[in-house]
């Protein structure tokens, strides 16, 4: 069963140790990075890889270049929780990740109607907070606007609806031509540990039953397919897959370039 065309896959997000280099590395692999400013609260700040389909990549990463290690010290120590707590916002969401690694460690799904669609959640017995304010400010000095819905299984998918008008957040043109020929993603596999506990939770969240197509794995379809499935023994929390129009570009992505995300590209029509 698919999603209704009011929701759908909005951007994935990618945390970075430097960003200059992530630009810099993102580059090499043949995608054009945007420079997307940075958020309200100080902490992080962004660049972005925007595809055709209207989906992106958000490169993030701390202001503070000290906070990765900073926060793997309190983790290691068990004192993570007393300092960051799991507060419903996007700064505790990516403290508490990067705490355990960088690269993938988050994904934004957008609604037509944020209020409608947390409330329609919690209908469903899910727990959510929002819908909750966010922002960022462009180099150009242009602030963009937008509502959170954030689940409070950390392991679910985040709403990020726009409040101010969405090509302000997600750049148009020429931005969206990459040299290796990267069109949108295809398909985003998510490994867990519980499938079960997982394909209820996003049921709840999207108001969908999953597709089972093999055992071991639960797809919902929002524009892209999300694939989530038992992790069977993997240490990587998810995988990628981008449609090129380009044959020569198809293959996996070197991981040292991709800050350890599994990306692959494959034909336009895969």
């Amino acid at each position: 069963m698919g999603a209704p065309p009011s929701i759908r896959l909005d951007h994935l997000v990618i945390l970075v140790r430097d960003l200059p280099t992530a630009v810099t590395d993102y580059r090499r692999l043949g995608f054009t990075v945007t420079p997307g400013g940075r958020h309200a609260d100080g902490a992080t700040h962004n660049a972005q890889v925007v595809f055709d389909d209207d989906t992106y990549f958000e490169l993030v990463a701390f202001t503070d270049r000290w906070t990765l290690t900073k926060l793997r010290l309190l983790r290691r120590f068990h004192l993570l929780d007393g300092v960051v707590p799991p507060d419903p916002s996007f700064g505790s969401r990516v403290r508490r990740r990067g705490a355990v690694g960088d690269g993938l460690i988050d994904y934004a799904l957008v609604p037509d109607d944020a209020e409608q669609r947390i409330r329609a959640a919690r209908g469903r017995g899910l727990l959510i907070d929002g819908p909750l304010s966010g922002s960022r400010v462009r180099p150009d000095g242009q602030k963009v606007a937008w509502q959170f819905g954030f689940p409070h299984d950390p392991n679910l998918p985040f709403f990020c609806a726009d409040k101010t008008p969405r090509a302000l957040r997600v750049p148009e043109g020429d931005v969206r031509r990459h040299r290796n020929g990267a069109v949108g993603i295809a398909r985003l596999t998510v490994y867990v540990r519980d499938l079960g506990w997982a394909a209820e939770g996003y049921g709840q969240l999207l108001g969908l039953e999953p597709r089972t197509d093999s055992a071991g794995e639960a797809r919902f379809r929002v524009g892209t397919d999300i694939i989530v499935r038992a992790h069977g023994g993997t240490t990587k929390p998810a995988k990628v897959t981008l449609r090129t129009s380009q044959a020569g570009h198809v293959g996996t992505l070197d991981r040292r370039l991709t800050e350890g995300v599994d990306i692959e590209l494959v034909a336009a029509e895969a």
